[in-house]
């Protein structure tokens, strides 16, 4: 094959994928967003009560670092997020600092679970570590607070990072 077929297809790709990448309606948008702070406020405050209506039945959190995680057991049921999880995530005073002074990028993305169902997934993302700014040469990293749509709300169910 010669190179010339294969940078067609390669455009072709590319092209496909800017016209199938999934988009968040403006009204969803909103909701999202308001659904994100108030999630920031219950875990800022540890309102436990109200951040049960806004998270799914478990939340995988990497940056609260169970010392137990493994790939297999990465979702924390909520009574242990909330007893062991907050208090690690609200140590993080850098991350507060810029989720109350920067705006988040939306990112809409997908996977598929160990069944094979397809899900969207609703990230808020926060730039964390800037490109080059803990060594030469490091990427940088963002902060991904997760969400998927159950019965039209927006549950949060994991809190990771990026790389």
């Amino acid at each position: 094959m010669t190179t010339r077929p294969i940078i067609l297809i390669l455009l072709f790709f590319l092209f496909a994928s800017g016209i199938l990448a999934q988009k968040l309606s403006r009204a969803d948008t909103v909701r999202l967003l308001a659904t994100w702070k108030k999630t920031a406020n219950c875990l800022r405050t540890k309102d436990t009560l109200r951040l049960r209506t806004l998270c799914l039945n478990s939340v995988d959190c990497k940056l609260c670092g169970f010392p137990d995680d493994t790939i297999i057991d990465a979702h924390k049921p909520l009574a242990i997020f909330f007893t062991h999880g907050l208090d690690k995530l609200n140590a993080d005073k850098k991350l507060w600092k810029i989720i109350d002074s920067e705006q988040p990028d939306i990112i809409v993305s997908g996977y598929i679970d160990k069944n094979g169902n397809g899900e969207r997934v609703y990230c808020i993302a926060y730039l964390y570590w800037k490109q080059n700014e803990i060594a030469k040469n490091h990427e940088g990293g963002q902060v991904l607070f997760d969400y998927v749509l159950r019965k039209g709300d927006f549950k949060l169910y994991s809190i990771t990072t990026v790389p």
